[in-house]
């Protein structure tokens, strides 16, 4: 892993947290039968946004906490996508689509990987 790297995932947290708190804003134009989707995806970016920054102060439980970011992630792209599509747009949908199918498989590799240790014995 490159020092560089640190840095690009948290910028690409930024800005999906971004997106998503973007794409709950834009819902407050028209907020009838929405709400329960506005309030995911405000949630969804606080808690994206919160966990990365104090990501290096829990690294004790890095796995756990990266997958379940990567998990809210998984979830708010997907109903970008869906909300996207029921809005007549034609390519943004996939686009958020197949981000939100990338986001599960980081979850599953997250979860499936094996934590790196410090040592011969380490768990």
């Amino acid at each position: 892993m490159t020092p560089r790297t640190p840095f690009l995932q948290k910028l690409v947290h930024f800005i999906t947290a971004f997106t998503i708190f973007l794409k709950g804003f834009a819902k407050l134009e028209h907020p009838a039968g929405y709400w329960p989707v506005i309030a995911f995806l405000f949630a969804s970016a606080i808690y994206v946004v919160t966990i990365t920054i104090l990501h290096d102060r829990l690294h004790h439980h890095e796995r756990v906490l990266t997958a379940s970011v990567y998990a809210i992630e998984c979830v708010a792209v997907g109903i970008t996508a869906w909300l996207t599509a029921s809005e007549g747009k034609r390519g943004l949908p996939w686009v958020f689509g197949i981000a939100s199918l990338l986001f599960f498989v980081a979850v599953v590799v997250k979860l499936t990987a094996r934590p790196r240790g410090n040592g011969a014995g380490a768990h």
